[in-house]
């Protein structure tokens, strides 16, 4: 049931749409106080007609109000949305990150391990340094008396050497003198008549022997003697080559010893072969007992 006050509010909303009603509750109201009291409706009437029309405007107001909220809403909605999408990028981001993070850590672990591995070969080849070292050390002093030794061993290689080149210096000059000794028995056996003295020739290639003869019929001839201690067929073919060389002769000649030439090989110990080789080559062999092969004789 309509209250009072709400009757008497649609009271004047009816009055303040109906102009006639208006007039006619002014015939009616004719005293001094009822003329108040419509005046005082009217002017409720006009407030409440403003009322309504600013209720009318802030309604308008407010919906355009929560409208824009709503856009604003929707917008932060969308933002939210974009946000959570970009979070739970971000997140899984983050697990990807603390994946290899975890891998990292392991890869770490075992750099680690192999690091801590690398750092006891380390200690173990420098402890097998050090034993090298004084290993080596060890052996620079043996090396050191070994070279003291071979030092010493050097000298007495040198001593050595010394004595044994004179002795072969001495057999040589015994060579060189049983040469010219037997030599000579051949030249006078053969009526050769000895010009000067028979002795060695210093050239390129030392004659041991070399004498200037004249023969029976005074022909001038110059005998050559090679003096081994040991005649080997191979010495033979040497001296044969070297004696029949223009060179060699030329270098004789120059040394006053021009050809016709006699050539003969000594040895202390004629080896066979020898003679077959000295008779190939045209040159004589001599022996500690005289002449075993006789040279080829010049021509002319």
């Amino acid at each position: 049931m309509a209250t009072a006050e709400e009757q008497l509010r649609a009271f004047l909303d009816a009055l303040a749409k109906d102009e006639a009603a208006r007039a006619w509750l002014r015939d009616i109201l004719r005293d001094e106080e009822l003329r108040t009291l419509a005046l005082r409706i009217e002017d409720l009437a006009g407030a409440q007609r403003r009322t309504e029309e600013a209720l009318v405007a802030f309604e308008e107001a407010a919906e355009a109000r929560f409208a824009r909220i709503e856009t604003v809403l929707e917008a932060l909605t969308e933002a939210q949305r974009r946000t959570e999408e970009r979070v739970g990028r971000v997140e899984e981001q983050l697990a990807l990150l603390a994946e290899a993070q975890r891998r990292t850590e392991e890869r770490v672990g075992r750099v680690e391990e192999q690091l801590a591995l690398l750092a006891e070969a380390q200690r173990r080849t420098e402890e097998r340094l050090e034993a090298l070292a004084e290993a080596q050390r060890r052996t620079e002093e043996r090396v050191g008396r070994v070279e003291e030794q071979l030092a010493l061993l050097a000298e007495a290689q040198r001593r050595t050497e010394e004595r044994f080149g004179r002795l072969v210096d001495d057999i040589g000059v015994t060579a060189e003198l049983e040469a010219t000794e037997v030599l000579l028995e051949v030249l006078e056996g053969r009526a050769y008549a000895v010009v000067g003295e028979p002795g060695p020739v210093g050239l390129d290639g030392e004659v041991d022997v070399a004498v200037r003869v004249r023969d029976a019929e005074g022909r001038p001839l110059t005998v050559l003697v090679e003096a081994k201690n040991r005649l080997y067929p191979k010495d033979v073919a040497a001296w044969a080559d070297r004696a029949a060389s223009e060179g060699f002769r030329a270098r004789l000649a120059a040394a006053g010893l021009p050809g016709p030439y006699l050539v003969y090989a000594f040895g202390r110990r004629v080896y066979p072969g020898v003679r077959e080789a000295a008779e190939a080559a045209g040159i004589g062999v001599l022996g500690p007992r005289g002449e075993q092969v006789a040279p080829r004789l010049p021509e002319g």
